[in-house]
């Protein structure tokens, strides 16, 4: 299939926007196939090209005003609800809790030592546990908290009150202080003071009940390494008593190599023996804390219940009967057998929905506090079954320990139990010592005064700042848009492109040979000319060109022009098209072909069928008597593109191309060649060999300067002479005394020349 086939594209319909947008006027004598269309007739010239030329950015603008102002708007109104949603609320409710720093006298150097860095860290963790999950969700449990309309306007109040609830330390002091920032001061106030007694209830005061715990366990430990020792002393004893006491101090070299390997395996068995001691009593600990089971209050279980949506449901019709039953009763009533009926089944549902919810409802909160049991049995299984591996572990090492032991005692007798026992002794004593600090520490720690304490409840200063507000809003809105608006003109500024002829003139490296005038989309242009009058414009525009091109001087005479542009979109065809026809009108025989092989439109533009063509030609595969076609102008002869293959492409750099356009210049007196974008592929890089001249076709407010000078560049690479450029949509001055515009009854313009 070939590469423009139209089965494949549907060729049938213009592709080119340079053709696409303009009125096709009929093609007849004296009239124009086809115009090109452009904006307004802005006819400045260019400033400066030193810093920002203004001009250019003004023409930037008059191209992207609408979509410049549309996301100014929609930048500006952006800003103006970012900053409506973070900008600080009317209201903000403050309570100071102090944190004291004088308690790190009594506290062991193993929890928080004596520099500001240990004080600054225990600051900044109360800081994170007040905002954390367990404590607000504490803070809900309050009788009304979850019922305040703040929260339960939001889908996850827990996520949002962490959020937004701010813990700081203002001025490095001891101060912590907790701000909610919102509208209603008697809301943002229950919710900050719930926070802050949630805190000192379920984590100052829990880590006091825990150290207590802790105390209690030491004790009990003390007590029995009190007893270990004593047994360990009568033991030593009796051991001295048996073997001597220099018995030890005459072993030699050999006992010594001996011990110390007992002594290492010794050390190995007392770190899992100490490590399954640790297990132990947290095990205790977690036993003592399931069998103490939490039971939600009445309260914490009702403020649960209603955030089920058929709960409350049922809630609020049983209280709505109940109402309208007191109602009936204090007017002295007797309520009616449907309100008895509403009532009874309202407190039904009630009922029945507690007791499926009561369930689910109570683990929940247990979930929420840290008390699931079972989350505690996880906790217990894994410590169980650390347990039993540490157990195994340690019989084992007890059974390599005694076989140590055994052949220690036969190489040296019984001194070596006897100094195990001493190093026993002297590790127990060791572990009293720690065991004892550990509970003076704790003693003195639970004797001192609460080291977190609220020296402030919540409270709100009526402090209003609107006006601020809308001010901040509208300079917000202001400088956001203005700032879009210069940026979206600067990005098409920054692109360069074609605004007046001067701009082709200074900035390139070609000449303007004439321009076409501007049409809008209706057919009409902004100067007012419509109809004869505009078609009369447009007639002496484009014979300008041709005389140009008659008339142009060089070392051979022009028979064959190709028509190009840089890109696409630039008018190229409607030049060709309209070249062709004023050459024609001029009483030469001329040929126009469409040499844009991937892009086919010069068959749309005349309206002919689409056929074989140039693509043929060059294939051999037929002549040009069968491929030329007669369009309406007299004089004019059309060549289509044809179907294009890569036999056809390849056929361009060969002389089959050469003797094709031999042929047309001894058949025709002009040939007008419709070639492709030059920066779109290479076909109008070897057309442009064939021909004697190129024309740059160039449409004001499409085309960019850096992309015609590289097409200029292309071109003259390969030895293609260009002619010039010609601008379509730009403003062409017309005789104004010549023409005048006369406005009939009907509205139609009709065109009189000044006698």
């Amino acid at each position: 299939m070939s590469v423009n086939d139209p089965h494949n594209n549907d060729i049938s319909r213009p592709l080119d926007g340079s053709a696409a947008n303009l009125p096709v006027v009929p093609v007849t004598s004296g009239h124009l196939a086809a115009a090109p269309a452009g904006g307004f007739n802005w006819n400045e010239g260019t400033a400066g090209d030193e810093g920002i030329n203004l001009v250019r950015l003004i023409h930037a603008l008059r191209r992207r005003w609408p979509p410049a102002i549309g996301f100014g708007l929609i930048t500006g109104l952006l800003v103006v609800c970012l900053l409506y949603f973070f900008f600080p609320r009317n209201y903000e409710a403050e309570a100071l809790v102090r944190v004291r720093r004088d308690k790190q006298v009594v506290l062991s150097q193993g929890l928080f030592g004596n520099d500001q860095r240990d004080y600054d860290t225990f600051k900044q963790t109360q800081s994170a546990l007040m905002k954390s999950t367990f404590v607000i969700n504490a803070a809900f449990r309050k009788p009304g908290i979850a019922q305040l309309p703040m929260i339960k306007a939001e889908d996850d109040p827990s996520e949002w009150l962490a959020e937004h609830l701010r813990v700081s330390n203002p001025g490095d002091s001891e101060i912590l202080s907790v701000i909610l920032k919102g509208e209603d001061t008697d809301q943002i106030e229950k919710i900050v003071n719930a926070v802050v007694e949630s805190y000192l209830q379920e984590i100052v005061q829990s880590e006091r009940e825990a150290d207590l715990e802790r105390l209690d366990i030491l004790k009990r430990e003390s007590r029995n390494n009190m007893q270990n020792i004593k047994e360990s002393q009568e033991l030593i004893s009796r051991l001295a008593q048996e073997v001597g006491s220099s018995d030890s101090e005459e072993a030699g070299l050999q006992h010594r190599l001996e011990f110390d390997s007992l002594m290492r395996m010794q050390s190995s068995r007392d770190n899992v023996q100490e490590r399954l001691q640790q297990v132990e009593m947290d095990l205790l600990v977690m036993g003592r804390r399931a069998e103490a089971a939490y039971t939600p209050s009445e309260f914490e279980v009702e403020d649960y219940m209603e955030m089920d949506p058929w709960y409350s449901d049922a809630k609020a019709r049983l209280v709505f009967a109940q109402e309208e039953q007191r109602s009936m009763t204090v007017r002295g009533g007797t309520p009616s057998p449907r309100l008895q009926f509403a009532l009874q089944t309202a407190y039904s549902d009630v009922q029945r929905l507690k007791s499926q919810l009561r369930e689910r409802v109570e683990a929940r909160i247990r979930r929420n506090g840290g008390l699931d049991e079972s989350k505690i049995k996880d906790v217990v299984g894994m410590l169980q079954t650390e347990r039993m591996m540490l157990v195994e572990q340690l019989k084992q090492q007890n059974e390599r320990f005694i076989e140590q032991k055994v052949r220690l005692e036969r190489s040296i007798g019984t001194s070596a139990e006897l100094e195990l026992r001493k190093v026993e002794l002297v590790n127990m004593m060791k572990m009293m010592e720690t065991v004892a600090e550990e509970m003076d520490t704790l003693d003195l720690n639970l004797k001192t005064k609460p080291r977190i304490s609220v020296i402030q409840p919540a409270i709100v200063p009526e402090v209003s700042d609107w006006i601020l507000r809308f001010s901040l809003f509208g300079c917000a809105f202001a400088a956001a848009m203005g700032i879009t608006v210069f940026g979206v003109a600067m990005w098409d500024y920054q692109s360069k492109h074609v605004n007046v002829p001067e701009d082709i003139n200074s900035e390139t490296t070609i000449r303007v040979v004439g321009s076409l005038p501007a049409l809008d989309r209706r057919g009409w242009s902004v100067g007012g000319l419509r109809g004869s009058s505009l078609e009369s414009v447009l007639i002496e525009s484009i014979d300008s060109i041709r005389t140009a091109l008659l008339c142009h001087n060089g070392d051979n005479p022009v028979n064959v022009v190709m028509v190009t542009s840089a890109t696409a979109q630039e008018g190229k065809t409607t030049l060709a098209g309209q070249l062709a026809i004023s050459l024609a009108r001029s009483g030469r025989r001329t040929l126009l072909v469409d040499g844009d092989l991937h892009n086919p439109q010069q068959h749309y533009v005349f309206g002919l069928p689409f056929g074989r063509g140039f693509c043929e030609l060059l294939r051999n595969e037929a002549t040009v008597d069968e491929v030329v076609q007669h369009v309406s102008a007299e004089g004019l002869s059309l060549i289509s593109a044809g179907y294009c293959d890569q036999a056809s492409l390849r056929a361009l750099a060969r002389e089959r191309a050469q003797n094709v356009v031999k042929q047309l210049r001894s058949d025709f007196d002009f040939v007008v060649v419709d070639g492709g974008p030059v920066l779109v592929g290479a076909d109008p890089l070897l057309l442009g060999q064939y021909a004697d001249t190129a024309l740059i076709s160039v449409r004001r407010d499409v085309s960019r300067i850096p992309k015609v000078n590289e097409a200029c560049d292309r071109l003259r690479a390969v030895g293609v002479h260009i002619m010039g450029a010609v601008l379509s949509g730009a403003g062409v001055e017309f005789r104004q005394r010549k023409l005048e515009l006369a406005y009939e009854d009907n509205g139609e313009i009709e065109e009189a020349v000044d006698a």
